[in-house]
């Protein structure tokens, strides 16, 4: 029934236009596979696909979170809704991304291992290659459709307030947060099966939009346990 009614709000929300030989955006259309890929939610390992905007996220969010909070009763932490499906009317690609703020090093781990004994994928290829300051996971599905990616830091940390305060950020920017998801369009249909060169290809607009943001929040990283952070995927993994 949720299902049925979150199809039904999106037609109605959505001008459909049968046949658009792309199976992308045009002029405000979009074909019937499109509105069904986004409406599922979730992307397979590596895809690139970026989807009109979902009210649903906000709620799939909040869903997420409060199972989180279940598992990790107990831990003194903070849990953010983060990336573009976090931003009001922004085009993202279909999976939910969570930031968890703990403490220290130790608490980052502690919670690592009680998302491990419940369940939860261990590892996003991507960052643990190249973000080695906190730990991934990945909800998913039996097929490797990835719903939601969960990022665990230390508040303050590098990798915490890039996550923090880029949406901080471009909450207070709109013009840029549009010339964001102009970018996001153009370089997803060239990378839509490599999640890497599409992370590549936005990095420099990103890389420029974190300066950005630590100028204007006087923002600096906590660094009093980077070395320990610096060696977290091998110590979790040991």
């Amino acid at each position: 029934m949720a299902l049925y009614l979150r199809i039904v709000n999106t037609l109605s929300e959505q001008t459909i236009q049968f046949g658009v030989p792309t199976g992308r955006p045009s002029s405000g259309c979009f074909t019937v596979e499109v509105v069904l890929k986004y409406i599922m939610r979730g992307l397979k390992l590596g895809q690139v696909f970026v989807a009109p905007h979902d009210k649903n996220w906000a709620t799939d969010f909040e869903n997420d979170k409060k199972e989180l909070l279940e598992i990790l009763t107990g831990f003194d932490i903070q849990i953010d809704h983060v990336g573009s499906t976090s931003l009001p009317n922004t085009n993202a690609k279909p999976i939910i991304d969570i930031l968890i703020g703990t403490k220290n090093y130790a608490e980052t781990v502690d919670v690592a291992k009680r998302l491990v004994k419940k369940g939860i994928t261990y590892g996003y290829k991507y960052y643990e290659r190249q973000k080695p300051e906190m730990l991934c996971f990945t909800k998913e599905l039996r097929d490797e459709t990835e719903l939601t990616h969960i990022y665990i830091a230390p508040i303050g940390t590098r990798q915490w307030n890039i996550r923090y305060l880029n949406k901080k950020y471009f909450l207070e920017h709109p013009d840029e947060l549009q010339e964001y998801q102009n970018l996001k369009q153009k370089i997803s249909a060239e990378h839509s099966n490599d999640r890497i060169a599409y992370k590549s290809a936005k990095k420099d607009f990103m890389d420029a939009i974190s300066k950005k943001a630590y100028e204007l929040y006087n923002a600096c990283d906590d660094v009093s346990e980077i070395e320990k952070l610096k060696t977290i995927h091998t110590d979790f993994i040991a």
